[in-house]
């Protein structure tokens, strides 16, 4: 189910459009799930269109510190330019694509799939109080106290140790 309009059909100037596609049919990938929210601010001209798009959806990750499953959106905004003379692309500019004369349709499925991708954070936590698992006995603490020590210290970092004690 890409995601593409027939921008021939607008006049120039701004004009402000709507998609919903579902995450599934778009091949995110098996943690995102539900539809894809997609607004898109397009300013089009004799010369160029350039399109302002927020996309939103809703994913499903594990939590990096206690390993519980949870739910969270995922949302990005990205910016793309089309223009219809192919020196006005420079070979650097990654969000700009050359349009033919004889084209009237844009597709931003794969732009959309990749930002989507890209905004998914490096660490996913399921919330910024998780106390995660104690790393000696294995209970979420989220859940329940443990009565393991957690004054011993790596013996990797002694030396470390006597440094800052000599100051």
């Amino acid at each position: 189910m890409p995601i593409k309009f027939k921008f021939s059909d607008f006049p120039d100037g701004i004009h402000e459009l709507t998609f919903l596609a579902d995450s599934n049919k778009l091949d995110l990938g098996s943690n995102f799930f539900g539809d894809v929210a997609l607004d898109v601010i397009m300013d089009k001209s004799s010369h160029q269109i350039v399109l302002k798009c927020e996309a939103e959806v809703s994913a499903e990750f594990e939590c990096d510190r206690c390993t519980e499953k949870f739910e969270s959106k995922v949302s990005t905004n990205f910016l793309l330019v089309y223009v219809f003379d192919e020196a006005s692309c420079g070979i650097d500019d990654v969000n700009c694509y050359f349009l033919r004369r004889d084209e009237n349709t844009i597709d931003i499925t794969k732009d959309t799939k990749e930002y989507l991708r890209l905004a998914v954070p490096m660490k996913n936590v399921c919330s910024s109080e998780c106390n995660g698992i104690c790393p000696t006995c294995g209970k979420n603490l989220n859940y329940e106290q443990c009565n393991c020590t957690k004054d011993e210290i790596n013996p990797v970092w002694n030396e470390l140790l006597k440094l800052k004690e000599n100051k």
